[in-house]
């Protein structure tokens, strides 16, 4: 996909919104509006959309 994010971006991943709160090495953890965590398989990740980015952690970024 090319897209970088990383933690605490507010992304919306595969029409779930949430900001990133852990990367890992095959799943990542979004946390939505309701402090409920969705655990993402980055391998079946399908659409990225970074609604808001955190430039704090630059250097904890992957690429999807």
């Amino acid at each position: 996909m090319g897209i970088r994010i990383g933690l605490d971006d507010v992304v919306k991943i595969d029409g779930i919104v949430g900001y990133v709160d852990f990367i890992g090495v095959d799943i990542i953890i979004l946390v939505d509006e309701n402090d409920r965590e969705h655990r993402i398989d980055q391998h079946n990740i399908q659409t990225v959309e970074i609604l808001q980015r955190n430039n704090t952690n630059e250097l904890a970024r992957i690429e999807l």
